[in-house]
């Protein structure tokens, strides 16, 4: 616009000035005749084209409701198919307008009507329950290389690191009670009932004979894992004299070592093992790192997870 402007001030006309630029003779006339009215060739403001933006932003609620794994360029094809045109940079906008981000889905257990049930009155029925006696409990794995970290390379490049083909991971046996430091037993292959009664006998026994000696007597909880509710595990944990708490099934997001393991992960997979030997070791490191105001608040939202149990009517928390 200001080429065609340039020439028209040197006297070209304006079929002289579309052969000079190789243009169309309506844009010439266009800008030649807002300049003259305006005496510049600055855009009205909003003078473009006018999307319309209610149309746009339903379209894109209900597409991203009905199917939420529609990618950015999914949604702007999808639009333009029903003789419309948006460009991807405008439905990016659109999305930020709306408050919808684009992030790794947190995946939980199905709940049918009969675990919501069993959910919502667990829910009801120890609302409010003393947690400051339970003995939380659960088994988590960790593997080597599984940590992805984004790294710094030239344009261009793709950047590779090369692993092991079967990379080596370990399992955690571990258990909190309020004002008492993470406990935990590393363990490698497959846990059976036997192997899960073992660790009990090393390591939740003396637990429960230490929280003994001061007067406090605490409950056990487990989830309903086959090795748990196993004949031989009930019968053992009958010998040892150490009750279980009821807990219903499918609820890892009830129990709040789920998020101490979470913060072990993160931490192990900072310092980068490169070997078992060396997971093994920042495993027990990091354990010990877990601070007891850390557990003792996991602990205290027992209430607030419940209440929400109540109010989703047994279904999923945010936890």
């Amino acid at each position: 616009k200001y080429e065609i402007i340039f020439l028209h001030e040197r006297g070209y006309s304006m079929r002289d000035i579309k052969i000079e630029l190789n243009i169309n003779l309506k844009t010439v006339s266009r800008w030649v005749k807002r300049y003259k009215q305006n005496n510049n060739v600055t855009r009205k403001q909003g003078s473009g084209r006018i999307i319309k933006n209610n149309i746009l932003d339903d379209f894109i609620n209900d597409k991203i409701e009905m199917n939420p794994n529609l990618s950015i360029c999914d949604l702007m094809y999808e639009y333009n198919n029903n003789d419309r045109s948006v460009t991807k940079s405008t439905v990016h906008r659109h999305l930020q307008k709306n408050n919808i981000q684009n992030k790794y889905p947190t995946f939980k257990f199905i709940l049918d009507n009969i675990k919501k049930v069993k959910r919502l009155n667990f829910a009801r029925n120890y609302i409010n329950y003393d947690w400051s006696n339970v003995i939380f409990s659960d088994e988590a794995s960790i593997w080597l290389n599984k940590n992805k970290r984004k790294i710094w390379i030239k344009k261009g490049k793709k950047p590779i690191v090369t692993i092991n083909r079967y990379s080596g991971k370990r399992h955690i046996w571990g258990a909190i009670i309020k004002n008492h430091s993470l406990v935990i037993k590393i363990f490698s292959g497959i846990m059976n009932a036997k192997i899960y009664v073992t660790i009990l006998m090393e390591n939740l026994i003396p637990i429960y004979q230490e929280l003994c000696s001061k007067h406090i007597y605490p409950i056990y909880q487990q989830d309903n894992d086959p090795k748990h509710t196993s004949k031989y595990t009930k019968e053992h944990l009958g010998l040892m004299m150490i009750p279980t708490l009821y807990w219903p099934p499918s609820s890892p997001d009830l129990n709040p070592i789920e998020h101490v393991w979470k913060l072990l992960k993160d931490k192990v997979n900072k310092r980068r093992p490169n070997n078992v030997n060396e997971l093994e070791k920042y495993l027990e490191d990091e354990a010990k790192n877990i601070e007891i105001d850390t557990i003792n608040k996991l602990i205290n939202s027992m209430g607030s997870r419940l209440q929400e149990v109540i109010k989703n009517n047994g279904d999923h928390t945010s936890y």
